[in-house]
């Protein structure tokens, strides 16, 4: 026996489809097909996480005590304060022009470019359910 090609039955199925004669559909068939249906429901969409509430009020509070702190230090103490923050400006501006600095810059782009790169397959999962997201909305 001679095996036919995928488009042979291609052709036939839909050859058939378009021509044979329907039977009437049943009464009660919308309410079989419906019982059948399993909806998976969608994980709700929503801003903000727990995670986010966290971790903006940990930067809140760092801030707010960056800032207060020169107010709630007693008065001897703020000359000291005031030389950390000239020795750490000073050391800031001599690790900008230095070797390990200017060779991190790109190292630390090529390692975020290879996360991304390991990370395509996921990243391709995720962008049709953000825009999906954004549709229902």
């Amino acid at each position: 026996m001679d095996w036919m090609n995928s488009t042979d039955w291609d052709f036939i199925i839909e050859d058939t489809l378009r021509n044979e004669p329907q039977s009437p559909v049943p009464s009660d068939f919308t309410r079989r097909v419906m019982l059948q249906i399993q909806l998976e429901s969608l994980p709700r969409f929503q801003v903000f996480s727990w995670l986010d509430l966290f971790l903006s009020l940990g930067v809140a509070m760092t801030l707010g005590v960056t800032f207060l702190l020169p107010l709630l230090l007693p008065e001897q103490a703020r000359p000291w304060l005031h030389w950390m923050l000239q020795m750490a400006t000073f050391q800031l501006q001599k690790s900008a022009y230095n070797l390990p600095f200017i060779l991190f810059i790109p190292l630390a782009t090529i390692v975020i470019g290879a996360i991304v790169w390991f990370f395509r397959k996921e990243l391709k999962d995720f962008l049709p359910l953000t825009e999906f997201l954004q549709q229902t909305k």
